[in-house]
């Protein structure tokens, strides 16, 4: 849960949307979640600014997809690290719109409509920074209709 969750959430107490007891459900997660195979700090983004990541190795394809599916719940932004072709099937069969990035073995959610300002990779030369189109993109694009 970050900041912006939390105030929405106390605004709706206060315009009487939400119950106290409902509010104090949802805060009672905090800063904690255990899910048995993994514990979640659902308070990481509140404390620091950057929401829990998940690191996928040694994590099966289900666990990867639970947690995943947790974090969305309370967290717009949910990165996973390091993810197999098996962990991010899971995981988009559960999150339809997370992406997987196949080279950087990657899989990110992000609200819909929030799309990078630009693509490609960073380049520095000559003490100038220029952007060059990333040719994986078409391949990644290929990778995560074939999941």
């Amino acid at each position: 849960m970050d900041e912006a969750r939390i105030r929405t959430m106390l605004a709706q107490v206060r315009a009487g949307a939400l119950s106290e007891d409902e509010a104090l459900a949802r805060l009672q997660v905090l800063p904690y979640e255990d899910l048995g195979y993994a514990r979640l700090d659902t308070h990481r983004a509140l404390r620091t600014g950057m929401p829990e990541t998940v690191y996928c190795p040694g994590k099966t394809p289900a666990q990867v997809a639970g947690i995943m599916a947790k974090l969305a719940e309370r967290h717009d932004y949910v990165l996973a690290t390091r993810a197999t072709d098996e962990q991010a099937a899971a995981t988009l069969a559960v999150l339809p719109t997370a992406l997987y990035h196949v080279l950087a073995r990657a899989i990110t959610l992000r609200p819909l409509g929030d799309e990078p300002k630009r693509t490609g990779i960073l380049e520095k030369q000559k003490g100038k920074r220029k952007t060059r189109q990333d040719e994986t993109t078409k391949k990644e694009v290929d990778m995560a209709q074939r999941i």
